[in-house]
């Protein structure tokens, strides 16, 4: 078996007329899980990634999800990307006492 990229490989075998087949297995594009900012959400970071080169992205498998709260302050975002936004954590007292006593 011959590797010529992560994730492909090439089985060689001789056929009965003397010539070299290989079959080839299926290429799988490499899955990144997209993890949006403070306050943000997935469709804004799949708006700045589509600023990468499609050269690029047509190579990667990308899963954007949001964070499981809706933002409940400010977002830094606001009047450049427009609402929901969302925030993987809440930063309140309620939450955070709840946190220590785990």
């Amino acid at each position: 078996m011959l590797r010529i990229l992560p994730g492909v490989n090439i089985n060689n075998t001789m056929g009965s007329n003397g010539h070299l087949h290989h079959e080839s297995r299926t290429i799988h594009k490499p899955r990144f899980l997209c993890l949006h900012g403070f306050r943000t959400s997935a469709q804004i970071l799949k708006k700045q990634i589509q600023k990468w080169p499609d050269s690029v992205r047509q190579k990667l498998d990308l899963v954007f999800v949001d964070a499981p709260f809706p933002a409940q302050g400010k977002s830094d975002v606001e009047g450049i990307f427009d609402p929901p936004y969302y925030e993987w954590f809440q930063f309140n007292k309620v939450s955070l006492s709840l946190c220590l006593s785990l």
